[in-house]
């Protein structure tokens, strides 16, 4: 569903999707009011981010919700974009991030009124604008897997992206064939040339010391008694017919359910996720994780551990 069509201006959005009167009405609220709502939309911000670590497909939905009300708070637009990217809704993402670049340069046209105004003295408001939509845009480049685009993008607005791992950039790079970067860590080595058996072996060091793990140093890893070999080879026949979630700028993550199947953050656990890069299977992490609601549609491997079937879920 669309915030807003091409063809409208910000002025006829709000015109469509509120009384002609509302203009008297907010001018009419007094400071008391004011505060209210500003506390009312921070509290539900806050809410939609404690959301979608646990449910990307509602807060997806409440992050549209919140934008139709609030369709001036383009950085909760940007935040918008990003939600449906993550629920694979990229046609959508698309329309609506060229909507949002649109409202992006009006804006810097007017306050430079016809002259060039480097990043560095654009206003705080419009900096964060614009990395939001840098990393709405590279998101969205790496899901469609147009990787020449994105690295091109990405050292066009490298500015946006200093916060991010250096990998990112080598796994570009890595698409097209001209990265020069010595490899020395196990996850250069897997986003360069994949290799199952570098993988496994990671994900197996980390259950067989557990012991020696904090929730500060490593978090998350499966019991010693959790058939990792077992469970994966059936993850791989899953995964064609499980829908990923785009958490990640490269990857793509899969959610599984299996109780009791290890620890995160010093919590037992009753999910996993499986992470592979986007476009393949070639699987670079498999871990437990913190629990998800709400899945549309998941595997349930507590039973095939202990000798069963896994249960396919559907909502």
């Amino acid at each position: 569903m669309k915030v807003a069509s091409n063809n409208m201006t910000i002025a006829d959005y709000t015109m469509a999707e509120t009384d002609e009167d509302s203009e008297f009405f907010k001018k009419s609220l007094s400071d008391l009011d004011k505060l209210v709502e500003s506390w009312e939309r921070t509290q539900t911000i806050k809410n939609i981010e404690i959301v979608s670590n646990i449910n990307p497909y509602h807060a997806a939905d409440l992050n549209e919700e919140y934008v139709r009300t609030y369709p001036d708070d383009y950085i909760a637009v940007a935040h918008y974009i990003s939600s449906i990217i993550v629920v694979d809704e990229l046609d959508t993402a698309e329309k609506e991030l060229k909507y949002l670049v649109d409202i992006f340069n009006a804006k810097y046209k007017e306050i430079g009124r016809g002259y060039h105004i480097q990043y560095e003295y654009l206003p705080e408001d419009l900096k964060k604008l614009s990395t939001n939509i840098a990393l709405s845009a590279l998101k969205l480049y790496c899901c469609q897997r147009h990787y020449g685009k994105a690295l091109e993008y990405y050292g066009k607005h490298w500015r946006s992206f200093k916060k991010y791992a250096a990998h990112i950039r080598f796994y570009l790079e890595c698409q097209n064939n001209i990265h020069n970067k010595d490899i020395t860590s196990d996850l250069y080595k897997l986003l360069s040339n994949y290799d199952e058996e570098l993988f496994k072996k990671a994900v197996l060091k980390k259950q067989e010391e557990q012991g020696n793990y904090t929730t500060s140093n490593n978090p998350s890893y499966f019991y010693r008694d959790f058939p990792f070999e077992k469970v994966y080879e059936e993850v791989k026949k899953c995964l064609p017919v499980s829908d990923g979630l785009y958490l990640g700028l490269i990857e793509t993550t899969y959610i599984f359910r299996c109780e009791n199947c290890g620890v995160y953050k010093g919590e037992n656990a009753d999910f996993f996720k499986v992470v592979v890069l986007n476009g393949t299977f070639d699987v670079i992490d498999m871990a437990p994780i913190q629990k998800y609601y709400g899945l549309p549609e998941y595997y349930d491997f507590t039973d095939f551990v202990k000798g069963g079937n896994v249960k396919s879920i559907v909502r």
